[in-house]
Formats: structure tokens, sequence, C-alpha cells
């Protein structure tokens, strides 16, 4: 996790494996930034600012978000202000509270009860909500540097948080409620299957 000053005085937070670019010869005149992976803007008021990811493109005039732009996955969060955000020839408009995400080839905006949560990762805290257990552990690999060898029953769901402080008791929050047994090897590899009854 780094936090970034951009020239204009808007502030960047990068998660795990996340990027940006920008130029910054006339970074002022023309704000825009290029972001893969996940990060919380804080954007200064002024000409439009522009983030463009693989997934799409978020235009604000000065605002709070959160960006999550991953493989696939494109979601954006609105903590104050507003936000527009384009992808496939699509726009939608989000305020403070609303989400909208790629669902396929369309944008799809919503309240979002959760949306407090969506910045826990600043902090160190990782909430999930009915998520694809495979996606949980990639999350682990990110915050702890490690790489999982096995992972059985991917197609399982997970509810539940962890902190990114202490590898041992992530997996032990995991595991638990899943029901399965992990074992940490050599190079930082885990192997996670079913609990033996």
């Amino acid at each position: 996790h780094t936090s970034y000053i951009l020239p204009d005085g808007s502030e960047v937070n990068l998660n795990a494996e996340s990027r940006i670019n920008f130029k910054k010869r006339n970074f002022i005149s023309e704000r825009k930034v290029f972001l893969e992976g996940e990060a919380f803007f804080n954007i200064i008021k002024g000409s439009p600012f522009r983030i463009i990811t693989p997934n799409g493109e978020i235009t604000v005039p000065g605002t709070s978000f959160n960006v999550l732009s991953r493989n696939s996955a494109f979601k954006v969060t609105c903590l104050i202000g507003k936000v527009i955000v384009s992808s496939n020839d699509q726009s939608v408009t989000i305020e403070q509270g609303e989400s909208v995400e790629l669902s396929g080839d369309n944008l799809r905006g919503f309240r979002d009860e959760r949306f407090h949560h969506i910045i826990g990762w600043i902090n160190g805290e990782f909430y999930f909500e009915n998520t694809p257990l495979n996606l949980v552990f990639d999350e682990i690999e990110r915050q702890f540097n490690v790489k999982f060898v096995s992972r059985e029953k991917e197609n399982r769901f997970f509810t539940g948080s962890f902190t990114n402080k202490d590898l041992n008791e992530a997996l032990e929050t995991i595991c638990i409620v899943m029901k399965l047994d992990y074992e940490i090897g050599d190079n930082d590899e885990i192997s996670i299957r079913d609990k033996k009854q």
C-alpha cells in the first residue's frame, strides 16, 4: 500500500499490486491518470479529472471515490460528490453511497449498502460478502506476498473479513468459517484442504 500526492494536490492511495501512470508535464491543465488495480482517490476540485483503466474510464470535477479494475472486474464507489463512469459506449453517473460495476458488457449503477467498507483496505481491513473463495485467496496473495499452491473448494463463497496485519490470523479467520485446513510451506506457498472430520 502506498499513497501519492499528484501535481495538482490530489491524493491517491494504491492497494497492493496496483499502479498509476501520468504525465507530470501539463498535469494541471490535463488531469489524467492511468490505473491498473485498485485505488482510492481524493480529488481536488478543478478541471475535469480522468482515470483511465483497461475496463473503463472515470471523470470527476473533484470528489472522493474508490476504483477497482483488476482483470475483468471493474467497480467504482463514490464516497463524496459525483462520479461519471464510462465503459463500452455506456455512461453512468453516481453520487455518494452509490456504486457502478461492469457486469458482462453492461455498466450497472446501484445504491451500495456496504460503501463504507469499500475503502477499508486503506487501513488494512478487507470485507467480503458472498464472495467466491478464490477471489478472497487472491487478495491474501496480494496482501501478504504469498502463493496458494492448492485451492480446493474454489466454488464456495465467503462472507467475513480479515486484516493484512498477520497471515496466520487471516488464514484462520477464513479457514475456520469455511471448514478448511491450511499449511504454509517453503517459499510462503500455502496449501488448502478440507478439514478432517
